[in-house]
Formats: structure tokens, C-alpha cells, sequence
């Protein structure tokens, strides 16, 4: 998750377009409730907060970590890409629309807080970096971040290094589209070699509870 977030948020700073000023926005979501928390609420507030920028011309771009609090409330973390001045709406604040009529919090689940952000990857990646409190675990169908906005090239760029590393160093460590097939093989789009995983199953347990491995090397395989 570190690294995912680290990349996402690297990415997104060095291809903001040009023309204008950027600056990048802390947003805090909270639940006023521990039990209020559903998996799909935090990909409701990204799609209302999508369709006000877009009324606005701009395209939302994003990256988000999710955090158990002590008390066992799940806590979203999002840095989001704006116009340099320009205001995010408050997610847990009733707003008006553009012909002055108000609209329901989009964010209607407990309290919320918008800030500049100095460091956005930073601030980031200490958060992914955080584990959950003794005893307390997410819950089941949590997603632990997401990103959204990169475009294509950021989107391999974020692919790509978040490979295993015996798997970029066959690439040669050039990024690159690389496609999972089956057997595990890997095709890479370059030069449209097949590369075989350096894992080998040598043991199971018959419900795949455990499973040990042997590192044999990768194989590229020619005539892909």
C-alpha cells in the first residue's frame, strides 16, 4: 500500500498540466458512528465530488488511505489536485449547485475537513505506512487506498513498479506495459517476450491454507 501511494501521489505531481498553477488539497472524511461504515461510501463521495468538478472543467484527480481509528471508526484520507485558489466544497456541508440550490452534504455520514497541502506525498505515505490499533482489524471489503486521474501513461507508470522486482529486472527496467497470462507466464509489450515466474509450488495444503514455494529463477522465453 506504501508504495502504491507513494507512486500514485509522485505521479500525479509530475504531470499536472501546465498552463496554470496547481496545488494539492487535504481531505479528511470521519464517521460520526463506528458502524455507519459501508464499502461503497467512499466511492459515492469521489463520484458526486467527479460530477461537481466537472460542471467546473476540471477533472479530478486524487489519491486516497484508508485509517482504523482507536475507537474502531474507519477514517479516509484523500489529497486532491485543484487549480491553484480555487475551494473544494466541504464534504459534510450542505452546498449550492449553480442555479443557487442547496444539495445535500456529499459527504452525509459524519464530519469532514479540507486543508492546503505543503506535502503531499508525504503526508500520504506516512499514513499508508500506518498499521491498524492492537486488537482491531479493518473491515471485511475494505479498500486500503485508490487513486484516480493519472491517465494512461501515469497509469503504467504506476503499474509497472508496482511489479515484483525479478519481474521488472526482466524488463530491464524499462517501463512497460506487462500483461499476466495463465500458467504463470508474463508477456512483455516492448519486445513481446514470455516470461516464466521464478516460483515453483512444490507443496499445498488441500484447502490452500499454506503453500510452500521454491525460487528456481526466472525464464525468458524466446519466440513469444
Amino acid at each position: 500500500m506504501r508504495r502504491s501511494v507513494q507512486i500514485a501521489s509522485a505521479e500525479h505531481q509530475a504531470r499536472l498540466p501546465g498552463g496554470f498553477r496547481w496545488q494539492a488539497k487535504f481531505v479528511t472524511l470521519t464517521y460520526a458512528k463506528v458502524g455507519d461504515w459501508k464499502p461503497s461510501h467512499v466511492r459515492d463521495y469521489l463520484d458526486r465530488l467527479r460530477a461537481w468538478l466537472r460542471v467546473r472543467r476540471i477533472e479530478l484527480r486524487y489519491v486516497w488511505v484508508a485509517e482504523l481509528q482507536r475507537r474502531g471508526a474507519v477514517h479516509y484520507h484523500l489529497v486532491i489536485w485543484v487549480p491553484f485558489g480555487f475551494d473544494l466544497v466541504f464534504p459534510d456541508k450542505a452546498w449550492r449547485d449553480g442555479r443557487n440550490r442547496l444539495q445535500p452534504p456529499m459527504w452525509p455520514y459524519g464530519m469532514s475537513n479540507v486543508q492546503n497541502a505543503r506535502y503531499p506525498v508525504a503526508y500520504l505515505t506516512k499514513y499508508a505506512s500506518k498499521g491498524t490499533p492492537d486488537g482491531q482489524r479493518f473491515p471485511v471489503g475494505l479498500r486500503t487506498h485508490g487513486c484516480g486521474g493519472l491517465g494512461k501513461e501515469g497509469r503504467t507508470v504506476r503499474a509497472f513498479h508496482m511489479l515484483p522486482a525479478w519481474l521488472r529486472k526482466a524488463a530491464g527496467g524499462v517501463v512497460q506495459r506487462v500483461e499476466k497470462l495463465k500458467g504463470g507466464l508474463y508477456r512483455l509489450d516492448d519486445t513481446g517476450e514470455l516470461v516464466r515466474t521464478p516460483w515453483e509450488v512444490i507443496e499445498t495444503a488441500r484447502d490452500w491454507s499454506w503453500i510452500r514455494l521454491r525460487w528456481r529463477g526466472f525464464e525468458v522465453v524466446a519466440g513469444a
